[in-house]
């Protein structure tokens, strides 16, 4: 426990030299400050999709959005693209606001946000929804879990229900400190490895805790959840790659020629493509 303890909060505090903060700046500029890396977010919602189901999920893109993420303090992709004295620093802050990348990426959290409110309050209605909430939430709020109960059964927004939602998000995203791994937080220098890499570390464990670890107990359930996330990740990636290609070929769109159709080899290609990277993330 001291180590984890001074990990985050001794050297996890610690900033990075200043050139490797700003080639890190600089690159994520230059890799995520862009509407085609903006719209690789809308991916995120596969996760939704899979934690929450269909309901919850269209529940939160379409009507108007009791929490964001703003309410959080998350203005950023993570906190070590935070604003800073550099100058780099507030380039790439410009670049990820402007390519549509920071907007992007709040919108998915808050629908993720949204999506788990709106399921726990309409789980905690019934015996068996609060059976499910029991099992993931008793032992953690003890004596008060009556109460977050109580919270979620009259809408009330009190701070045990924003902290049981900053958990569910926490589950899926890296948004602290302290869902990085002991390696990044104790080698301020090192970090630079991790770049775009945060959100891979993250899914892996999510699969271990969600998937991986029942298979020892239920293989057949963990089998049904890999193929569910693998079918609604790797679906939702094919999806955004699709959408990307569309965008790439509105210059013929405006020049008065058609867009060519998607042809079976480009087809097959974004298909194996997004396999592979469904496969990275489980």
């Amino acid at each position: 426990l001291e180590k984890l303890l001074s990990a985050r909060f001794i050297s996890g505090e610690l900033s990075p030299h200043k050139a490797i903060q700003m080639f890190k700046n600089i690159g994520y500029s230059a890799l995520l400050g862009n509407p085609l890396s903006a719209l690789t977010q809308l991916q995120d919602i596969s996760f939704s999709l899979y934690r929450y189901g269909l309901y919850d999920t269209l529940k939160a893109v379409l009507t108007k959005k009791k929490i964001n993420s703003v309410a959080f303090g998350l203005k950023a992709l993570l906190t070590e693209l935070e604003s800073s004295p550099m100058k780099t620093a507030h380039f790439m802050q410009e670049s990820l606001k402007w390519g549509g990348f920071s907007k992007m990426d709040l919108f998915s959290k808050d629908i993720i946000l949204n999506a788990s409110l709106s399921k726990y309050q309409r789980l905690a209605l019934s015996n068996k929804g609060i059976e499910k909430i029991a099992r993931k939430y008793k032992k953690a709020y003890g004596e008060e879990f009556p109460l977050l109960l109580a919270d979620l059964k009259s809408k009330q927004m009190t701070p045990r229900v924003k902290s049981m939602l900053w958990g569910e998000l926490s589950d899926l995203q890296p948004i602290s400190l302290s869902e990085m791994p002991t390696a990044y937080l104790n080698n301020p220098n090192a970090r630079v490895f991790y770049m775009l890499k945060s959100f891979t570390v993250k899914q892996l464990n999510f699969m271990r805790k969600e998937i991986f670890s029942l298979y020892k107990t239920n293989p057949i359930e963990a089998t049904r959840k890999l193929l569910a996330f693998s079918t609604l990740f790797i679906g939702a990636g094919m999806g955004v790659d699709l959408l990307k290609r569309q965008i790439l070929h509105l210059g013929e769109y405006f020049r008065g020629e058609e867009i060519p159709d998607l042809t079976s080899e480009e087809f097959t290609d974004l298909a194996i493509s997004n396999i592979f990277k469904g496969f990275a993330a489980t």
